[in-house]
């Protein structure tokens, strides 16, 4: 039995109000073509038909969160290939290392593995046997990204 287009409208406001998203028409269309589908390709077998339109709003909502957050992610590959952009060179070759070790957004390990790394040129290996840990390649990717997010505090 399908509902009608106010009855879905109802069922997707009240999927994305539970999941804290917020609501405009393209969200709540999307999501009721996907309540729609679970209308189509509903199996009595597997279970009740709420249950099954539940199933697939909370699958949409789940790829809509995961598409959220690539968004909102810098997608880099390697340290060395963000380390290529010229805003990192700059930053790099600039009298900024005074701001970043002063900065407190960073953990102070991340800022003392960044300076080391690319002021002084020490390797991986170096700075894990100079700090005494094993995971600096894991920090530094996540200070560089997270430097790129602030980058607009350290232009020059």
């Amino acid at each position: 039995m399908f509902l009608k287009y106010e009855e879905y409208k109802k069922f997707a406001v009240n999927l994305l109000t539970k999941n804290k998203i917020k609501l405009d028409d393209l969200r709540i269309g999307e999501l009721i073509t996907y309540l729609m589908l679970a209308d189509h390709k509903y199996n009595e077998d597997i279970g009740n038909r709420d249950s099954y339109r539940i199933m697939y709003g909370n699958f949409w909502i789940k790829n809509f969160k995961r598409a959220l957050s690539k968004n909102r992610l810098i997608q880099v590959k390697s340290v060395e290939d963000f380390c290529k952009n010229d805003y990192v060179k700059n930053f790099f070759d600039n009298t900024g290392w005074e701001d970043l070790l002063k900065d407190e957004r960073f953990p102070e390990i991340c800022r003392k593995l960044l300076y080391f790394r690319y002021k002084e040129k020490y390797s991986i290996e170096e700075l894990n046997k100079k700090f005494n840990i094993k995971t600096s390649r894991e920090k530094i990717k996540w200070a560089l990204k997270r430097l790129k997010n602030l980058k607009p505090n350290y232009l020059f």
